[in-house]
């Protein structure tokens, strides 16, 4: 019978992923590694029941289904954590539950494991065996396929940013005179495309965001005040939302706060012509990306 030495197949993910799992509780997140294979057989006292085991091998395998389905191919059952889609709180909750959902599949793996090695171990001739471990070994590919997925994704923790605000209105004046330029279509369909869009900060009243695409990069502007000339008179605030012209990400890697204002005050902007509902969309999906300051 063939030694099931099948934990070689997902030990370093499962130890590389927990790390990084987050765990309930207002303190924050934490790291947990699984038990070892000795305190997992130490707990075996009694025989394995090999019905016992098909049945939360089969079980195991549905939930992993059900959960890999949900996971790669969203539905709505369990929010799929979306950082431009989501405001922090939201992003963090849904992080911590996909996080201790795939934390009690590797329990549960690790656990049939160590039945599966105590089989080996005493009773080689098991008729049952072969079946069981071509059951586990599909559950393993499927949990190996969940934590891929989910590596891909941001610890919220790493997500926050510094929050920046800066009494410079620089950036408002050169909005104001942009405002005007031959409108463009921008839509927030066209910023999820985006692989990563970063607050930078406020300055004055305008709000400053990096948007990621490869290696290329742009500006979005969101809001500017007008201050009318008239002594007394009272300043406006307007939610049009500008972009500037693209150029290389490689320019304003390392770059400070500052530093991106001044590029910005440097390139050509333009407006976007969205209006109505599509503009309030655009502006919810900005004032989600705030969210993630601290």
């Amino acid at each position: 019978m063939k030694n099931p030495n099948i934990r070689s197949l997902f030990t370093s993910a499962v130890a590389s992923l927990l790390l990084s799992l987050p765990i309930s509780g207002a303190s924050g997140f934490s790291a947990s590694l699984p038990p070892t294979e000795s305190s997992r057989l130490t707990e075996l006292q009694n025989p394995v029941d090999t019905k016992a085991l098909t049945a939360e091998l089969a079980g195991l395998q549905v939930d992993l289904a059900r959960a890999k389905q949900e996971f790669l191919s969203p539905g709505t059952e369990t929010p799929l954590p979306n950082q431009k889609r989501m405001k922090y709180s939201d992003y963090q909750a849904a992080y911590t539950t996909w996080a201790e959902r795939i934390k009690s599949f590797s329990t549960r793996l690790e656990k049939a494991y160590a039945q599966l090695n105590w089989i080996y171990q005493n009773r080689p001739n098991e008729k049952a065996y072969p079946q069981i471990f071509q059951v586990y070994t599909t559950c393993d590919s499927m949990y190996n396929e969940l934590i891929e997925g989910f590596r891909k994704l941001s610890a919220p923790t790493v997500l926050q940013v510094k929050m920046v605000i800066v009494n410079d209105g620089r950036l408002n004046e050169h909005v104001s005179r942009n405002v005007g330029n031959s409108k463009a279509d921008l839509s927030v369909e066209q910023l999820d495309q985006a692989d990563t869009i970063n607050f930078i900060g406020s300055f004055d009243v305008v709000n400053l965001f990096l948007v990621i695409q490869q290696n290329q990069a742009f500006y979005l502007l969101q809001r500017w005040k007008e201050r009318p000339n008239q002594p007394g008179a009272p300043e406006i605030l307007h939610n049009d939302v500008v972009f500037s012209q693209s150029f290389a990400l490689a320019q304003v890697q390392g770059y400070s706060p500052t530093q991106h204002m001044e590029l910005a005050l440097s390139l050509k902007l333009t407006p976007v012509s969205a209006q109505g509902e599509k503009l309030l969309d655009l502006h919810d999906f900005l004032d989600r990306i705030t969210t993630y300051t601290n």
